[in-house]
């Protein structure tokens, strides 16, 4: 290995286990029989095909010492989704609400919305163009620079895949929200 031509995914991975490994034998020379691992985004680096390794890997590697201790608690944090829907079930704490939720197995939009609470993948630049762009297609009064900047917004998505939610009224005049597609703008 040429350490120089080590990815920062790769450089993050080596540190962490060599501070775990050092770490572990310390304590084990110290003569202690419990220890608490403590992680802060160790996945922060990782390209996302690392990431999905990323907690059995370590589960692994502290599995390797668990001879040397009665028992090891493990505490992570994380914002990967990766990492979020690999955890055990019910192992996800929320900081706010001391509750203990569960990522397991649940996919990207489910962990975005549920665990995370954040409503959409895209940023607020993208939403705002994106709600320009449905103003413009619904023929909603737009002034001409907003019209101008509509029309020369060039983007390419599936016409399909829900974009955001509108508001839109019902055959009965109630307003609803539900999210749109581009090919139900359109029409």
């Amino acid at each position: 290995w040429r350490f120089i031509e080590l990815s920062s995914g790769q450089i993050a991975l080596l540190m962490l286990f060599a501070s775990l490994g050092s770490a572990f034998d310390a304590l084990e020379r110290q003569g202690q029989t419990s220890a608490v691992v403590v992680i802060d985004e160790g996945e922060m680096f990782m390209h996302p095909a690392w990431q999905q390794k990323y907690l059995e890997d370590l589960m692994n590697f502290i599995r390797h010492y668990r001879k040397s201790f009665d028992e090891i608690h493990v505490v992570l944090a994380t914002h990967s989704l990766i990492v979020a829907g690999d955890a055990p079930p019910r192992r996800l704490l929320d900081a706010k609400t001391g509750k203990m939720e569960n990522g397991f197995a649940l996919g990207p939009l489910d962990l975005l919305t549920g665990v995370y609470r954040v409503d959409r993948f895209s940023g607020n630049l993208t939403k705002k163009d994106l709600e320009k762009i449905a103003s413009f297609l619904r023929g909603d009064d737009l002034s001409p620079a907003e019209e101008a900047e509509a029309k020369t917004q060039t983007i390419e998505i599936d016409p399909e895949a829900p974009l955001f939610d509108i508001a839109v009224k019902s055959a009965d005049g109630k307003e609803e929200t539900r999210k749109v597609s581009l090919s139900e703008l359109q029409n």
